[in-house]
């Protein structure tokens, strides 16, 4: 049955003339007014809304319940020390009572009257008298100035009790940051994640997609959000999903692709449970993810008896990964290897400093690519000369090897030889033309023996091959940068940084080129970048050899 029509005045009436409008009908429009103003009134302090241009935004809780009586017996419990939050979420009748009333940020320019004259007079921390709110009653709530600082800090603690595997306290602390801070995105992606963890799975995806809707173009949550996908068999959604936060930020990029490969393995033994193949990857793939339980777990599904000397190799080198090293070592001991299959095991050997070993091996070996490992485990002790004879043996029977004339002319580099390396470089471009690391090479040999010119001649000759040349660029740049030619710097570090935006070092040098250009602000961005980017690196890996200046210094 449809609803009766309601006329409603012309705008222009007269006010007389209401007066024979039937008294149903003006009636009618009342309620239709009022609860307009209503709808109005609760939308305002229900939705979120981001702080004002003048600073003076407050963030505030809600409670709304419909009558004055229910209103005063809670404002006795508040009186006794429960929280607001609780109340709220038991007893308001507004949509927010499901985050404790959380309403957000709000600035009092944009509030109505009565929620205005309730707000401005609050504290950090404390909450106000009943006032009316429309035909309700409610009470605001001021969060303390330091509230998000708190849930900062129970977000670390999180992290800490998750690294120690305690994921049923991990959860109740990330809860406890989301009590204090309800539109805590990342709390809520790492809750999600620790549900997940401990086989909660709906109440991971809940948490999940809220964090999402809380923050659509955050990394951290892309990323949580898409390993949780993987881990459900929804590879698009995830795939989807992870990509966006590579991204996003691009440290994530390893990350985002190992989930991806993680998600395709999981589907792979869903029909060959029992692929000892698809076991190693799953152990190393969990592994990269840091849950080391499961990837020690997966190994014992191999039968070890039925594995080819290809997959024990890898097996070996996923132990050494769980620091099973003594399992790792016997297992190699009991293979027996074609000499292919020896320099495979010497490289595992001496990723994993056992140099000593992995050398007896390589060295009986007469592969060109055996030789080239033992030279890299030679040039990583700065063992130079002795890369540079193995070198040398090896283009000797094997002139037409281009990558081994090139380490042989690093090499001859390092020993300050450069006018062999210069030459021996040259045989290797000729070999490999257009090859940037070679021009590289050339160029570093040319400056190193105080011949910038010729130096800037060969990076110039690189580039014109290799236009979008990261190593070049940051080289030339470095060049000119000795050379105090600034403008010139300027371009090729800025092309750098274009083609490699982490790069620590090009940060660091476009900010000591901006301090010589006497712009501060622009040098302490780079600085700024830098320095966040350094903290992000192994402590082993930083250089403490740069220093940076003061952009505000004179």
């Amino acid at each position: 049955m449809a609803p009766p029509e309601t006329r409603l005045p012309d705008p222009d009436t007269p006010f007389s003339s209401l007066l024979n409008l039937g008294l149903l009908e003006w009636f009618q429009m009342r309620r239709l007014l009022r609860a307009g103003a209503l709808c109005l009134l609760v939308l305002h302090l229900s939705v979120p809304v981001f702080p004002s241009s003048d600073g003076k935004s407050m963030f505030l809780r809600i409670l709304v319940v419909r009558n004055l009586s229910a209103a005063e017996q809670i404002l006795q419990e508040l009186g006794r020390g429960t929280s607001f939050a609780d109340l709220a979420r038991q007893h308001s009748i507004d949509r927010s009572a499901a985050d404790g009333g959380y309403l957000g940020s709000i600035a009092p320019t944009r509030m109505n009257r009565e929620f205005q004259q309730a707000a401005v007079a609050l504290e950090p921390g404390a909450y106000s008298s009943i006032f009316r709110s429309g035909y309700d009653y409610a009470l605001l709530y001021r969060m303390p100035s330091d509230f998000q600082e708190q849930a900062r800090g129970l977000e670390e603690e999180g992290d800490r009790l998750r690294e120690q595997g305690k994921w049923d306290r991990a959860i109740e602390i990330y809860r406890e940051a989301l009590e204090l801070d309800p539109n805590f995105a990342e709390a809520l992606a790492k809750l999600g994640s620790s549900y997940a963890r401990v086989g909660k799975v709906a109440e991971a995806r809940t948490a999940f997609f809220r964090a999402y809707r809380l923050a659509p173009d955050s990394a951290r949550v892309l990323y949580g959000f898409g390993k949780f996908l993987v881990s459900q068999g929804e590879l698009r959604a995830a795939e989807g999903h992870l990509r966006r936060a590579a991204d996003l930020d691009p440290d994530l990029t390893q990350f985002a692709a190992v989930e991806i490969s993680a998600g395709q393995v999981e589907q792979a033994l869903k029909h060959s449970p029992r692929d000892p193949k698809l076991l190693i990857l799953k152990s190393r793939f969990s592994f990269e993810r840091g849950d080391l339980d499961l990837s020690s777990a997966v190994l014992k599904k191999l039968d070890r008896e039925k594995l080819d000397n290809d997959l024990s190799l890898k097996l070996a080198e996923q132990l050494f990964w769980l620091a099973r090293s003594d399992e790792a070592l016997a297992l190699l001991s009991r293979l027996t290897l074609n000499p292919e299959e020896k320099a495979e095991a010497a490289r595992i050997l001496i990723r994993f400093k056992y140099n000593d070993e992995g050398e007896r091996i390589l060295k009986p070996l007469s592969s060109s690519s055996a030789r080239l490992k033992l030279v890299d485990l030679y040039v990583n002790q700065s063992r130079f000369q002795e890369a540079k004879e193995v070198l040398e043996r090896v283009t000797a029977r094997d002139p037409g090897n281009w990558e081994a004339r090139y380490y042989l002319g690093s090499t001859m580099n390092s020993l300050d030889q450069f006018d062999q390396a210069a030459d021996t470089l040259l045989d290797a471009l000729r070999l490999r033309p257009g090859q940037e690391e070679i021009f590289y090479q050339l160029a570093s040999a040319q400056s190193r023996s105080g011949q910038t010119g010729k130096a800037l001649e060969w990076l110039d000759k690189g580039i014109e091959q290799n236009p979008d040349s990261f190593l070049l660029h940051l080289e030339k740049g470095r060049i000119l940068m000795k050379g105090k030619e600034v403008g010139g710097a300027l371009e090729h570090l800025q092309k750098a940084l274009a083609q490699h935006p982490d790069h620590v070092e090009t940060h660091y040098l476009l900010g000591r080129l901006h301090h010589r250009l006497k712009d501060p602000a622009t040098a302490r961005k780079y600085f700024d970048r830098f320095d966040m980017l350094q903290k992000r690196k192994p402590k082993s890996s930083r250089k403490p050899g740069m220093r940076k200046i003061d952009p505000s210094l004179p």
